[in-house]
């Protein structure tokens, strides 16, 4: 007998599959729709019948971490953080295909300790410095605490999936963090240093703080990354691309807008930004009147900073 049952969680309602083969139950979750859970009922029901499955003993890692991944596509995670999810998940897999282990039952506590102890040793580059800079250091206990979340989360899936009993990552615990740790920040001698070189690296300064850049992907920046009048590049610590459009406008030149209300428009805003001398609306309002004026009272006013400062109400 199969049924299909539904549960409000955070995202949402939920469809379960309930079924019975012979003294065997099994539960599973089928979708967000009554339709789709339908469908995966009939599926399931299907190769049940005509193929014999015996889902605990043949469930492959690779297919169970492929319906994990179909599965948080459909929550609120957002597309990097599932990336990020993938290749830990996927490292995990891969090290126990190494130990001969293919098939999800065949994941023990054992190769959970043994991973994370031979991961706590690897030594990763400072993504902090450029490339050139051989500075290496220990993956952080935090990062690995949040690598042991990602897979423990995978593996309570598949005890939901009815494809487990046990979570193997439930004996490893936390790594102990160092709270009194502090984060790098700029000495009075690294300020000094940036100050005492901004002669000879003026430009370099400059082109910083316009594009918004970190010195280590700034550092990495070739030919290839300007792509039209755009500059692309996929910076080191996020793994975000940045596309960053670059004006042809030289700086030299001076930029107008007609509009005086708002006085500083986007337009002015952005061109001051860059360097560039802007104009606002105001003196051509007030130039423009003037003739009018001539017209109504015989007599041409001058336009003055104190009748700018007037019209402003400063």
């Amino acid at each position: 007998m199969a049924t299909i049952y539904t549960r409000n969680e955070i995202n949402g309602k939920r469809y379960y599959i309930n079924i019975v083969v012979g003294k065997k139950r099994i539960r599973r979750f089928a979708g967000y729709s009554l339709d789709v859970a339908k469908a995966n009922l009939k599926k399931l029901e299907y190769d049940l019948t005509f193929n014999q499955i015996d889902e605990r003993s043949s469930k492959l890692f690779d297919k169970s971490l492929t319906s994990y991944l179909d599965y948080i596509k459909t929550t609120n995670i957002k597309p990097k953080q599932i990336k990020v999810i993938q290749s830990k998940n996927t490292k995990f897999k891969d090290y126990c295909k190494r130990q001969g282990i293919e098939l999800l039952k065949d994941v023990k506590s054992e190769h959970a300790l043994g991973y994370i102890s031979k991961r706590s040793q690897v030594k990763v580059q400072s993504q902090y410095n450029s490339a050139n800079e051989s500075i290496c250091k220990k993956i952080s206990a935090s990062t690995l605490n949040r690598e042991i979340n990602f897979i423990k989360r995978f593996f309570n899936y598949c005890i939901d999936m009815q494809w487990l009993d046990r979570n193997p990552f439930r004996v490893v615990k936390p790594f102990k963090i160092d709270s009194k740790k502090q984060r790098f920040y700029f000495t009075k001698k690294h300020l000094n240093l940036i100050f005492e070189k901004g002669s000879k690296y003026n430009d370099f300064y400059t082109f910083l703080l316009k594009t918004g850049l970190r010195s280590t992907d700034a550092y990495k920046l070739r030919r290839k990354h300007i792509d039209g009048s755009y500059l692309g590049i996929l910076m080191n610590k996020t793994d975000d691309f940045l596309s960053i459009p670059l004006s042809k406008l030289p700086t030299r030149a001076v930029v107008t807008d007609i509009v005086y209300t708002p006085l500083m428009t986007p337009l002015l805003v952005s061109a001051r930004e860059r360097g560039n001398i802007v104009v606002d609306g105001l003196g051509m309002l007030l130039h423009q009147a003037r003739p009018g004026f001539a017209a109504w009272y015989g007599r041409e006013p001058e336009v003055t900073p104190a009748l700018r400062a007037h019209v402003l109400g400063e």
